[in-house]
Formats: structure tokens, sequence, C-alpha cells
């Protein structure tokens, strides 16, 4: 039975209990001030205000940002009510973007305020899971470390968009389920009721979330105090293998499909109705209500003869140790004030923002039950593939930039596996047994639903990259208290060094020859340009280079000798705790450079596929010169513009107050007479959605640079066969070319066999340390047209004088 410790543990005690925690502040050291860990949390907090709040308007919005800051802006205006559409997700991010527009403006910078605050208080959550049965002290640290560094985190809580507060609530709701258990106090209870209520009101991936949550709770009770229930549910499986066979023998055809695209009442009527006669749907309900019913029928007559005086919850629930989740249910259950106050609260939030505070009651209806709302809208267009990214994206998206969670997250998956494993063959149960498990079902699933999942965009790396920062957090955590530990009950020199020096020494010796490979792999990944023609950014590796290519592996060889002499010398686990630090330490110094390259000097440059159709820096350089050039001219700013629907956002976003901006149609723009001053928009020979001419009489066009994208082909798309995808997509090609599971399969290892050559060594090396892209940049173009007669002083303000 996964149920945690036994053994009630209380904050207070937590050192006691367990005396190698590690960080160890005496009674004395309180009094005199604070204590090492609180230093080390200060520094993690400092150092994530600086990074999150430091110059947050250097970067041009976002298409998605502007979309976001614009309608908040207006619901803060009062101009028009914010009405909820689950295409820009859920309702929490207009109303608390509105809040800071009433309180400190409007602004590129005051639009990332709120999410730069998440991300500090994302740095500074796992504090409250530092206890030894959760992360543990180092624990805790490391996964605030982590967070503070992890380049996804760092650039998107710089970017307004709903996922940073998706995964704030996420480790709320993560802490008020463990806190509560380990001390059954009503506060995380209600945080709990909160949390929820607060990601249903934002982010549809809440539902993933919720399940995987349930799903681990269910299956631990499953596992004790509900273990008569596991009949009733191999029976459920085999109906509901039955039900799929059923399906195919008698041939009732697919479901209905959701009706997403601003569907009529009748519509979604008939869907429902559909729906609900559907023999499979009305198989699937019956299956549903036979499970309850004999589950509380089985659960019933099990506890019959233990229920006595005290009734069926304590005889179902309480026996349990302290501190184990089957207390905490029976704790939970028990509270029906709490519940009651929880559940108010949950639904006042819920409803209070899907209606707009009450005013606008069609938000009771996409909160739930309308096929173009919150959960239907994403699930009926799922085969639409936004994006159009293949199934291996998350997997070549997390290699680029989180070394240290992938690198720490799967050697935690092992461990974590093993301990099961134990626990499983009743050989021994570990404290933490319970919360480790559901750190690991919690990454698995929102990985596994994320790569299925038709849309697939960047920022998404968010939510299973958090639940993989705390499982490398536990490792950490095991691998520093065990050190310690170790380390303290053995003492002597080696070779005439004390133990810290030598292993100091060593620690900085590996760090010094991974640092000897960067600059040497730097040197020989030159190269030089090859004549025209061959492409944008293809280098080529020089002769020489490829004479010296070989001290790329003699360097690493030089470091593995340093590990199996000191291993000879100083033993094998020792030698082994320092080879982890030197490389964490490696990790992290290339995350810092990715992060900091990515959030303060080119996050609005698409070098980065963390970075998705990028708004270019003419955007604003234009906005600005437009504003001066108004005021030459006129000496206000009512300078008439117009701009097309293509070229849209962001600038409905940076033209929102200028009187004399607005968006033409294309029946305006066709007939050429009574144009603004200026004109913005797209010609059809660059997009043929678009409308603005070539050329304009009596006017001059300049070409500038709307968005650009960076060529995924080059970078990762040719990675493996993605069948799901059309076949030029990927590496498929063509469709008649095998796409099998074994053509997948050889695909990837062809893809990584390109790593055993000088040429794929270095497109990878400078990729991933220089961001050299062999395509160059993918650039979505756009005109504007200056009126002849404001030409001279708009070059001037454009080119000098």
């Amino acid at each position: 039975m996964v149920s945690g410790n036994p053994t009630t543990v209380h904050p207070a005690s937590v050192e006691t209990a367990y005396p190698g925690n590690g960080i160890r502040a005496s009674s004395a050291v309180r009094q005199r001030g604070i204590s090492v860990e609180g230093a080390l949390w200060g520094v993690l907090l400092i150092i994530a205000a600086v990074t999150r709040f430091w110059n947050l308007d250097y970067r041009t919005l976002h298409h998605d940002e502007s979309i976001h800051t614009y309608y908040s802006w207006f619901f803060a205006a009062g101009d028009i009510p914010y009405r909820h559409d689950p295409l820009s997700h859920g309702p929490f991010l207009f109303h608390a973007n509105a809040l800071v527009y009433f309180l400190l403006g409007d602004s590129d910078a005051s639009s990332r305020f709120l999410p730069a605050l998440t991300g500090v208080l994302l740095v500074a959550a796992p504090w409250l899971l530092r206890g030894a049965r959760f992360l543990g002290r180092w624990g805790a640290l490391a996964a605030g470390f982590m967070l503070l560094i992890s380049p996804s985190f760092l650039y998107y809580t710089r970017y307004i968009r709903h996922d940073p507060y998706t995964c704030l609530g996420a480790i709320a709701l993560c802490i008020a389920i463990f806190r509560y258990l380990e001390n059954p106090q009503r506060r995380w209870m209600l945080l709990s009721f909160v949390s929820v209520a607060f990601m249903l009101t934002n982010h549809e991936i809440v539902f993933a979330i919720l399940l995987a949550f349930v799903g681990v709770i269910f299956g631990t009770l499953l596992l004790g105090s509900l273990r008569p229930l596991i009949p009733v549910c191999l029976g459920t499986v085999g109906a509901a293998i039955l039900l799929v066979v059923a399906r195919n023998v008698f041939g009732w055809g697919p479901l209905p499909l959701i009706p997403w695209r601003s569907p009529t009442p009748a519509q979604q009527s008939a869907y429902y109705r559909d729906l609900l006669t559907h023999p499979f749907v009305i198989g699937a309900l019956m299956i549903g209500v036979l499970f309850i019913v004999a589950s509380a029928s089985t659960m019933r007559i099990s506890a019959r003869e233990r229920a006595g005086t005290d009734g069926y919850l304590p005889a179902i629930f309480g026996q349990g140790p302290e501190g184990s989740l089957e207390r905490g249910v029976l704790n939970a259950l028990r509270d029906p004030a709490g519940l009651a106050i929880g559940s108010v609260a949950a639904l006042f939030i819920f409803f209070g923002l899907f209606t707009t505070l009450f005013t606008n009651l069609d938000g009771i209806a996409t909160s739930t039950y309308a096929t173009d709302g919150t959960l239907l809208y994403w699930l009926g267009q799922h085969d639409e593939r936004r994006g159009n990214q293949p199934w291996f994206y998350f997997i070549t998206e997390s290699f680029q930039y989180e070394w240290l969670a992938i690198f720490l997250c799967t050697a935690a998956c092992v461990m974590i596996s093993g301990h099961l494993l134990r626990a499983a063959l009743g050989r021994g149960m570990d404290r933490r047994l319970l919360f480790s498990a559901f750190l690991l079902v919690w990454f698995g699933f929102l990985f596994g639903v994320l790569s299925w999942a038709g849309e697939k965009m960047p920022w998404l790396i968010m939510h299973f990259l958090l639940p993989a920062i705390l499982l490398g957090a536990l490792l950490v955590d095991e691998i520093v208290v065990g050190a310690l530990n170790w380390y303290r009950a053995r003492r002597g020199g080696i070779l005439g060094f004390s133990e810290r020096q030598f292993g100091l020494g060593l620690l900085v010796a590996l760090v010094l020859v991974a640092a000897a490979w960067f600059f040497e792999a730097s040197r020989l990944t030159y190269g030089t340009y090859p004549s025209a023609g061959a492409g944008f950014g293809a280098r080529e590796v020089t002769g020489w280079a490829l004479d010296e290519w070989w001290l790329l592996a003699a360097i690493p060889l030089l470091g593995l000798l340093l590990v199996g002499l000191a291993a000879i010398l100083a033993g094998v686990r020792r030698t082994a705790y320092i080879t982890v630090t030197a490389a964490v330490i490696v990790m992290s110094l290339y995350q810092v450079h990715a992060g900091f390259r990515l959030a303060f000097l080119e996050g609005d440059i698409a070098r980065d596929t963390l970075i998705y159709n990028t708004t270019t820096p003419d955007i604003k350089r234009m906005d600005d010169e437009l504003t001066e050039l108004s005021y030459l001219a006129y000496g206000d700013d009512r300078l008439e513009i117009g701009y097309d629907d293509c070229a849209a956002w962001p600038l409905t976003w940076y033209f929102r107050d200028n009187p004399g901006a607005r968006r033409l149609n294309q029946a305006e723009v066709a007939t050429g007479t009574g144009l603004p001053a200026v004109l913005i928009g797209v010609p059809p020979a660059w997009d043929g959605d678009c409308y603005m001419p070539d050329e304009l009489e009596g006017y001059t066009s300049q070409t500038y640079v709307l968005r650009w994208h960076e060529l995924e082909s080059v970078i990762y798309r040719n990675f493996a066969i993605a069948p799901e995808l059309n076949p030029a997509s990927s590496a498929w090609g063509v469709e008649s070319n095998p796409h099998g599971v074994s053509a997948i399969a050889e695909s990837v290892w062809s893809s990584i066999m390109t790593q055993t050559t000088p040429e794929g060594e270095q497109r990878l090396f400078r990729l991933l340390f220089f961001r050299e892209l062999p395509g160059g940049l993918n650039g979505y173009r756009y005109k504007i047209y200056i009126r002849n007669d404001l030409l001279p002083t708009y070059n001037d303000l454009r080119y000098g004088e």
C-alpha cells in the first residue's frame, strides 16, 4: 500500500525526525539571525525578482500577447465588457490584467507584471514542500534553483499567457494536498478548492492535470483502504473492452462531431441528442452507473463488520496511520464546514469569472456544456492540429533548453520506479513514496497527453517541465543528504589533501575540462561559409579542423581519465558525488546562457524554437516613428493610419491610443479614395488572404518584417517520421515511403547517427550554443505606405537628416 510514512511528522520536528536533511541550523544560529537555508532562499528570490521584472518592455508584444492585452485593456476601460471566448482560453487572465491596468496603467511592461510576479512565486513555491516527506530541504532549494534558471520558465514568465498561472495553480494544489495529509488544517483544504477553481477559469490543460492527480489518489486508495474495489474495477475494465468490441462488431459508427465553430442552438441540441442516443455512449453510461452502485455496495458490505458505532467512514478510511492518504480523506470528510466553505468559494470564483462578475450569464453555458465552450471547443478542434507539430516535438524542444530537467528527471524516474518495485514486493517503504509516485504520474501523464494533442505549442512545455523539475529535485535531495551523511561518517585525507580539498580540486578540474571542450568545439566548428548559392548560415567544416577533430573526443576522455583515477584513489562513491555535481554545474551554466540570451537579448528574434511566430522589433520602431511624425506634421497624435486584417495584431494594441488609427476593410482599400495618410498591410503576392495593393498612387511604400519564424524543417521536423501529419511535415517525405513503427524507429536512429559525422556535430553544436540557423529566418513581411507629402519628414525620422 502506497500511503506514506506511518509516523506523524510535524514541520517543527522534521530535523529531529530526519537528521540527515542536510541543512542544519542550530537554535543558537536561529536566535542570532537568519539561517543558511533562509539566506539561500533569499538569494534565489532576489535573483528571481530581478530576472523576471528587469526590462519587461524591451521586447515587442507577440501576436497572442497583443490579443490578451488589447481585450484586457478594453475591459479595464469599460468600453467592451469581457465575454468568455475559449479560443483565448479562460477568463482569469483578462480579469487579472484588467485589474493591473486599472491600478498601474497600460503599457508593454505592465502587461507582463502579473506573469513576472507569478514567476517569482513559482520559484518560491517549493519552500512549502521542504519537509522530509516531500522534497526535503535540499530538494526544495534545488527545485527553486531549477525553476529560476529554466529558459522555458524564464521566458514565459516574462510573457503574458495563461500557462504560468496554471503552473502556479498546479503546484499550489500539490502543496495543499500533501501539506493537508501532513497536518490537516482547513487552510490547506481551502487552498485546494481555490487552486482548482482558478485553474478551471484559466486554461483547459487543467482537465489533464486534475485527471493525473485524481488518478494517483484513487490508485493509492485502491491499493489500501479501497482494496475491495479491485474486482469491481477489473470488471469495469472488462465491460469497457467488451463495449469497444461490440461497437466494432455491430458497426455503431463514430461519435457525432462536435460543432465547435460558432454553432447555432439547434446544432448544439442536435449534437447532444445524437451523442446521448448513440449506443456506445449509452453503454458507457450504463457501465459508469453500475460501477458506482457496485462500488458503494461492495464497500458497505466490506466495512459492515468494522462500522460499529463510529459509522462507515472510519471503518473504511480510519485504518490508515496518521499522515496517510486514508487519514487525509477521513479528516476531510469529517470537516463538512470546510468542504462547504471551499465549495462555495470555488463556485463563486468559477462562475463569477466566467460570467464577468455575473453580468454575462451566457458564461454559464460556455464554461460547462456549450459545444463551443471551454472543453468541447478544444476537443472539437483537436484534428485541426494548429502548428502542425510532430509527436516528437516536445522531445526535441526539451533537449535544446532543459538539460537539467532531462538529466535529473530521467534518473529520478528510474530511482522512483525501483522504490515502487521494492514496495510492491514488500521489501521496504520509502517515507515519501506517495509524493514520488504522485510526481511521476503527473509528469508522465502530462507529457503523454501533450505529445498526443493536436495542438502543440512551445509554451505548453511548462506543464510537464514543472513535475520534471520537482522529480529532479527529489533526486538532488537524495544525493545531497546521502553524500553529507556519508562524508560525516568518514575522516581522513587523500594524497596529503583533506577530503574537502580533494573534492573541490576534482570538481574544478572537471568543470575546466568541460570549458576546454566548449572552447575547442567553438574553434573547430567555426568553419567557413561556402560559395554563393549554398544557403544562408550553412557553415562548412574546414580541412584543418577535420585534422584536429579528434580533440573533441580526446578532451572528454581526459575527463573520464580523471574520474577513473579519482575513483581508484578516493573511492567510487565519493567520485560519483563529485562527478554528478560537476555535471549539474555545467548544465546549469548552459541553461543560464540559453535563458539569458533568450529572455534579454534575442527575445524578439526567432532563433529559438521556444519562441513561436515572433513579432519583430520593426513594429515598436515604426510605432515610435509614426507618433513622432504625427506631432511634427500636425502638432498632435491624430495622424490618420489605416491597417489591414493581416497586420492587425499586434498593431491594434500599439495603436490603441491613436484616435486616427483604424482597421481598413477590403472594399475601402479597393476604392482607393479617402484613404488615410499612412497605410499598413500585406500585398496578396505575399499572402493570398491579404488585400493591400503592391503599390498605391500618391504613396511610397517601404517593406518591413511583421513576424519571424524559424525554419522548422532544418532544426527538428526531419528528426523522425510523424505519420499523424502530412508526409512533407516530417522525415516521412512522400506518402509512398514506409511510415510504420519500424520505419519510425529507423528514422530516429538515422537522425542520431548524424552525430557521428563532423558535419552533423558542427550543425548541432552551433545551433545549441550559438543558435545558428542554417536556413536563416523566415520573415512574414508587410508594407508601410506613406503619402508623398509626408515622405520627406518620415525619411528624416527614419534615416536621419
